[in-house]
């Protein structure tokens, strides 16, 4: 399960709680893509600004964690919320992928490489690389979306793990 949200939606308490039942993937950041049948898997996606990575560093990390087997197949994806009680609502593919490319949009190699000055023609060509990689965000995000089982799930900081994960299992998908 790939669970969304802003910084403060409860992601890492969400991790933490169901960590004492399942395994959990990251409770950060992490990296979507197909494998070779097709299927969408994710791995622990981490970027770690203070192991001195760059960009490149980095997706040859992630592309080792593939070729590992690391990656574990995305079942279904969910945007969560804060609420008093657990409940779920199916979400429609378009509401999906707008979710996850918020997500694909904030994390930190976006916030820390993303933001180059498109006027000044010394920076043009990275730019031009920059605009490639969001275009290949938005079309990856969509494809996602429309593949996988997507939903809102909302619930409080003191609702035990057992309660969140029964009301995800009986979601369809």
């Amino acid at each position: 399960m790939l669970f969304l949200g802003h910084s403060t939606a409860g992601k890492s308490t969400l991790a933490r709680k169901m960590g004492e039942q399942v395994p959990v993937l990251a409770d950060d950041s992490v990296y979507a893509a197909r494998d070779a049948e097709g299927l969408w898997r994710v791995v622990d996606g981490g970027f770690r600004f203070d192991q001195g990575w760059g960009m490149a560093e980095w997706m040859t990390d992630v592309r080792r964690h593939f070729q590992e087997g690391r990656g574990v197949p995305v079942r279904k994806c969910f945007r969560i919320h804060q609420a008093p009680a657990v409940r779920i609502e199916p979400m429609p593919p378009v509401q999906l992928g707008k979710h996850l490319m918020d997500a694909a949009m904030e994390i930190d190699v976006q916030r820390k490489f993303g933001r180059i000055a498109a006027d000044r023609p010394s920076e043009r060509n990275v730019w031009q690389e920059v605009v490639q990689q969001r275009r290949l965000w938005f079309r990856l995000t969509a494809e996602l979306a429309r593949s996988c089982p997507g939903g809102h799930l909302w619930f409080a900081k003191e609702t035990p793990a057992s309660e969140v994960l029964a009301a995800v299992a009986q979601t369809q998908g």
